[in-house]
This record gives structure tokens, C-alpha cells and sequence, in this order.
């Protein structure tokens, strides 16, 4: 049974967090853009993306952030 799920792709080197900057990048979108048409913080973007969790707000605000970035 193969699974080929985020975070079996984020256990092979590949994070979430590099996973949405490739896609954005692959879009050519800025992130300031996304944070825009999100309407969330670029820095909280640029958190998620580095995998910086502990630069976000809280558990809940990451866990709503990250789905939306999504």
C-alpha cells in the first residue's frame, strides 16, 4: 500500500514548508502577492515556508495559516 501523502513527500527532504514556496515559485507569484490574495502577514508566510513555526502566533493561528497557504 503506497501513500504519497504531504508528509511522506516532507520524510523524503522535502518539507510542507519547501513544497509551498516551490509551488509559489513555480506559479511566479511573490509573496508578497500570496500574503495579499491570503490575507496574511508575508512574514508569517516566509515562517511557514523556512519552517519556522515558532514565528507564528500561536498553534491555532499556524495550524489555520498553513491550511489556508495550502
Amino acid at each position: 500500500m503506497s501513500s504519497d501523502s504531504a508528509s511522506d513527500r516532507a520524510g523524503r527532504g522535502q518539507s510542507i514548508g519547501m513544497l509551498l514556496r516551490r509551488t509559489r515559485e513555480n506559479r511566479r507569484m511573490a509573496l508578497s502577492h500570496a500574503a495579499a490574495a491570503l490575507r496574511i502577514r508575508a512574514a508569517y508566510l516566509e515562517a511557514i515556508e523556512d519552517g519556522a513555526y515558532e514565528r507564528l502566533p500561536g498553534r491555532a493561528y499556524a495550524l489555520g495559516f498553513v491550511r489556508s497557504y495550502a
